[in-house]
């Protein structure tokens, strides 16, 4: 029983090594695409965006290669290193922060005139006074 349970323990530990798993070892942050699949291959799959690629090894895909500007970067498996997330959250949420900060700025600015323009309409200010106050914010915005 003893050996039984012997072998299935060494078995199970070989599967868990992978033959790539020795290549990995050859793998060192700043190697260059080049001298990245000399050392260890042809990736699996290869993604991209911009100047930031993934180059996925292993036949379930489960290690990657995180390159920048032809670089590696980082490498391991999936899920080290923020890899599972989208790469391009970051762009949509910085665009989307700056359209709704620019909505703001906008929505402001028109209050703001609108304001003034009532304070004119009501004759507490004069139409000299509105356009000198008119010219701060258009400047100001």
């Amino acid at each position: 029983m003893k050996k039984i349970f012997v072998l299935m323990l060494c078995l199970g530990l070989y599967g868990c090594v992978t033959p790539l798993s020795g290549e990995l070892e050859k793998i060192k942050i700043g190697m260059t695409r080049e001298e990245l699949v000399k050392a260890v291959g042809k990736p699996r799959a290869i993604k991209a965006q911009g100047n930031v690629e993934y180059l996925t090894y292993f036949k379930d895909g489960s290690h990657f290669v995180r390159l920048i500007n032809g670089v590696v970067e980082a490498f391991g498996v999936w899920g080290d290193f923020d890899s599972i997330k989208d790469p391009t959250l970051k762009v949509k949420t910085e665009e989307n922060i700056k359209a709704q900060s620019d909505a703001v700025v906008v929505k402001d600015l028109y209050s703001e005139l609108e304001k003034l323009k009532k304070l004119r309409d009501e004759g507490i200010i004069s139409k000299e006074e509105f356009e000198k106050e008119k010219k701060k914010l258009l400047d100001k915005y």
